[in-house]
């Protein structure tokens, strides 16, 4: 049986809000191939000189036009019912949310671009939903490789393996920690 970090793993590791538009874009190719399928029955039936054959091939053909129409009907009442502002959508980007949160604070500390780029997605799920992303994460609680005290004021929030720091006030600026101390040097020789 699998251990609880494993679901957890497994639910923090999909983006519903993406998978959701994903499904939908995929039953319009589902209709579309059955169109086509469609399609090439009705070509056979012009080939083909039995009359028994052209009944079977006639009611196969019928039977997909009634599974697209079926799968076309779902998709209109997805997009009807779970429009861009419904509550479903809304609990999607929060739980979308939670699992950034979530993989935020799993970040391994080997490249900060990673974090930059969750971080940035955190930020914009967040704006949708109407959250303050500065309100959900906290630094201090972010594993981080050790950050050299004189540089710690600039003030560098976490820094990766390879020296290279996250900084800014909006969390987007990425600077290695040598080119940090350049720059703390230079403002204080101004």
């Amino acid at each position: 049986m699998a251990d609880m970090s494993e679901h957890m793993e497994a639910f923090f590791g999909v983006n519903l809000e993406e998978k959701y538009l994903d499904a939908l874009r995929e039953l319009d190719e589902y209709v579309d191939d059955l169109k086509d399928i469609s399609k090439n029955l009705r070509e056979l039936t012009k080939k083909v000189n039995d009359k028994e054959v052209i009944k079977i091939l006639n009611e196969n053909r019928n039977v997909l036009f009634d599974i697209a129409q079926q799968i076309r009907d779902i998709k209109y009442f997805h997009e009807f019912y779970f429009k861009e502002d419904s509550g479903v959508r809304h609990i999607t980007r929060e739980r979308d949310t939670y699992m950034l949160l979530y993989q935020i604070m799993k970040w391994d500390t080997i490249d900060v671009r990673d974090l930059l780029r969750w971080l940035n997605d955190l930020r914009a799920l967040c704006d949708v939903i109407g959250l303050r992303a500065e309100d959900l994460v906290n630094f201090k609680h972010l594993d981080t490789q050790p950050i050299p005290e004189d540089i710690a004021s600039y003030p560098v929030l976490v820094k990766d393996k390879r020296g290279y720091c996250l900084t800014g006030e909006k969390w987007n600026v990425v600077i290695h920690e040598d080119e940090v101390r350049d720059e703390m040097e230079e403002r204080s020789n101004n």
